[in-house]
């Protein structure tokens, strides 16, 4: 932990589960000699802002342009567009398909 700076030990713990990087580092349970580079994949998907009548209103490029420009909270972003919520802020958000 205190190699790499750590914040907790679940963070590793998440790392070693998924197999994704943790602050630049892989973690396996088991010794390699070589393993492949990881590459994030960042790949944005297009956003759909309707209103509350289901009017459409503009499409986004991700999801942070469209919180930056409509000034909403990001966790209930996420949900509307998860499903687990109907709206924020008057906005209803769809990805596109």
């Amino acid at each position: 932990m205190k190699a790499i700076k750590g914040k907790s030990r679940e963070s590793i713990y998440n790392a070693i589960n998924t197999g994704k990087p943790y602050k630049g580092f892989k973690f396996l349970l088991y010794k390699e000699d070589k393993i492949e580079p990881f590459k994030l994949r960042n790949e944005s998907k297009p956003v759909l802002v309707f209103d509350l009548y289901g009017n459409f209103l503009k499409e986004y490029f991700s999801i942070n342009s469209a919180i930056k420009d409509l000034k909403l909270d990001n966790s209930s972003a996420n949900r509307v567009l998860k499903g687990t919520q109907h709206q924020t802020k008057g906005y209803i958000l769809k990805y596109k398909e």
